[in-house]
């Protein structure tokens, strides 16, 4: 029906959304780490991969499709 057609529409705009923003993300990070790289010490690098790492596990177990 007419809910179904909607959600389809929504769904497939969303999905379109995700995928442009993490094209720009992936062309944005490679400079952003290029200076991060440049400014911070190696302390301040190993500390963040640490907190990066720690997340990016949470991220795998989690559930994707959630929206929060």
């Amino acid at each position: 029906g007419q809910i179904e057609n909607t959600r389809s529409i929504l769904l497939n705009k969303a999905k379109k959304l995700v995928d442009t923003v993490l094209h720009h993300l992936d062309e944005e990070e490679h400079g952003f780490f290029q200076q991060a790289g440049k400014i911070l010490s190696d302390k301040e690098k190993t500390s963040l991969a640490k907190q990066y790492l720690k997340e990016y596990d949470k991220y795998k177990k989690s559930d994707k499709d959630a929206l929060v």
